[in-house]
């Protein structure tokens, strides 16, 4: 599965389940460039292309806001481990 977010202009999250993209929740705000992190059903958006720091949490259907960070973003990235 996958998830797609925080495009140029747009509020529109996509859903990929493996075979075919779908339509998930909009996002409460833009966030281009958004660094992003887990799952459909848990994700996870912070920062973007302007400074900020806005997060936003995704639950599979739902965008809300979350905390902020500590000190706004550019262009945030994340690096995860996985582990069988």
């Amino acid at each position: 599965s996958g998830l797609v977010f925080g495009k140029a202009g747009s509020l529109a999250t996509e859903e990929y389940d493996g075979t075919s993209w779908s339509a998930g929740g909009n996002m409460s705000g833009t966030h281009e460039s958004c660094g992003g992190a887990g799952n459909q059903n848990s994700g996870l958006c912070f920062g973007g292309s302007l400074p900020t720091a806005v997060t936003e949490e995704y639950d599979g259907t739902t965008w809300s806001l979350g905390g902020s960070l500590s000190v706004a973003k550019y262009c945030a990235q994340v690096v995860t481990s996985q582990e069988g």
